[in-house]
């Protein structure tokens, strides 16, 4: 009998460790096979859950999405290996659910190839709290990830899901690595109608959360503190 790989939540913000469920905690605490983003910070984050697992037992693999590709598919054969052994392995992210914008979904398409079963444990997703708290259409949404970076690439992105909310009233969610945050805010401000709506969800699940839908014309009144700090961006309509 193979093993089960799960895909498991991890908590979106260090000082909010009530957000994960038991199913998850229990898990956390009964595997010990792992296909990870980053070994250190992921045993620190089992050991903040008051979770004694002997790590000299485990077996972590490392699937962050810069690793060469040679050592990326090793990860994943190993991890596969186990699995065709009958041993049951979870994929954790660094934040939020593992699958979303991180390279867990690599690791679940080999399991699907092998017949392996993959079982989804609930936990808290940036983007789907973003989206629930925004007040845009949660019926048909996109999810982009990271925009380009260059100036001019940037701006042609932007303005095309500014039109597409308003041709379709699709909402449009993406993100941006944290120390970047001002210079996307900035890159909207600067290129969308005034009117547009603007939702940006930060240090969601914190006890500094924020989150504001407003138009662009508002955000240029009141530019917020969101440097280096985990956050989503949001285009739709009301």
């Amino acid at each position: 009998m193979t093993g089960k790989l799960y895909v498991l939540p991890s908590v979106l913000s260090p000082d909010n460790l009530e957000t994960l469920s038991l199913e998850a905690l229990e898990l956390l605490e009964q595997l010990h096979c792992f296909a990870v983003e980053n070994v250190k910070t992921t045993r620190r984050m089992i050991r903040s859950f008051g979770i004694q697992t002997n790590f000299d037992d485990c077996e972590f693999y490392n699937i962050h999405h810069k690793n060469d590709e040679t050592e990326l598919s090793m990860a994943y054969s190993r991890a596969i290996e186990q699995l065709k052994e009958g041993v049951d392995v979870g994929i954790l992210s660094e934040a939020g659910m593992a699958g979303m914008a991180d390279p867990g979904s690599r690791l679940v398409a080999r399991a699907h190839q092998n017949g392996i079963s993959v079982k989804p444990i609930v936990g808290p997703s940036s983007v789907l709290l973003a989206l629930c708290a925004s007040g845009f259409n949660g019926q048909q949404f996109t999810f982009h990830g990271y925009l380009p970076i260059e100036g001019r690439h940037r701006r042609a992105e932007l303005k095309s899901l500014e039109e597409e909310v308003n041709r379709s009233t699709e909402t449009q969610l993406f993100m941006e690595t944290p120390y970047r945050n001002k210079q996307l805010f900035s890159a909207l401000t600067e290129h969308l109608h005034h009117d547009t709506l603007l939702c940006i969800a930060c240090n969601l699940t914190a006890e500094n959360e924020f989150i504001r839908t407003q138009t662009i014309s508002k955000w240029k009144q009141s530019a917020p503190d969101i440097h280096k700090q985990p956050a989503i961006f949001i285009l739709g309509k009301w």
